[in-house]
Formats: structure tokens, sequence, C-alpha cells
């Protein structure tokens, strides 16, 4: 994994390190490169990543999927990238039953709750319910700016 993660930014170099190192490995945590990707880099390698075969819908031992990830990092263009291979990736949930929404207001991912409103506010409807602890994404929220919005849209 040491030798990838400098590397989740940069095409050129994902690409000459695919000649030598499975890009669908999984690591010892059970992530993969597209959850590290995801997290970290940008679309263009999350797009070479899958057509080397790596699957957008890798779950960590606790559930966690490449969206996720995504999400908690405010990674808005990987969460289009991401919902435009699979629109149900929006309603990916982990083991503990947190939603993408609970990764938005725990990591304060306001670039990507704007997003999300614009494209699939239905979508964030659905997704606003309790994880198997019973809290909300509501519960969840750090910043002030990820409160008003979700008060002004009604998703308090």
């Amino acid at each position: 994994m040491d030798i990838l993660l400098p590397c989740v930014n940069d095409l050129s170099k994902i690409k000459e390190l695919s000649n030598t190192y499975d890009m669908t490995k999984t690591f010892d945590d059970g992530s993969s490169l597209m959850h590290w990707v995801s997290a970290y880099g940008n679309s263009d390698v999350l797009d070479f990543l899958v057509h080397q075969g790596c699957n957008i819908n890798s779950a960590t031992p606790t559930g966690y999927r490449p969206i996720h990830e995504a999400c908690a990092f405010n990674k808005q263009s990987n969460v289009h990238y991401l919902l435009s291979l699979d629109h149900n990736q929006i309603f990916a949930k982990s083991n503990n039953g947190c939603t993408i929404l609970h990764e938005i207001c725990k990591y304060d991912s306001y670039d990507v709750l704007q997003y999300l409103m614009k494209f699939y506010p239905d979508d964030l409807t659905k997704i606003n319910v309790p994880n198997k602890n019973g809290k909300l994404p509501k519960d969840m929220i750090k910043g002030n700016n990820i409160r008003l919005f979700m008060n002004t849209f009604g998703l308090m």
C-alpha cells in the first residue's frame, strides 16, 4: 500500500504501477485502492481503476464503500463519478447503518452536500435515516454550514 499512496492523484504513475501491481488487491485492513483514491485521489484515477477491474462496490469489513470515503473527504468529483456509474451508490450503508449523509455531516463535507442537494434532493431525503445506533445524520453535524444548509432544505 505504501508504494501506491503517493500516487493516488497521479494517473501516469498509477498506470505505470499497474504493469507490476494488482490494482484490485485488498489491503490488510480490508480497504482497496478504490477506497484510497475515492478519499484522496481524483476521478480520472478512479476511472482508470474501474477499467482495470476494480469494484466500486467493494466494502471494508465494516461495510464502508468508496462512496463513503469520497463523501467523508469532500471529494465532489469522485462522488459524481461513482454515482454516474451506479446511482444506487447513493443508498450505500455501512454495517452500522451509516449512509453517505452520515459521513457528510460527520466530516463537514459541504461541497458534496451542495452537489447532492442540487442533483439528488429526493434521494437525500431517503437516506436521512437513523443508523443502527439510532443516530440521524443531523446528530453527527460538526459544522455550522452543514447545519444551516440542512435546516434550510428541511433535512433537520
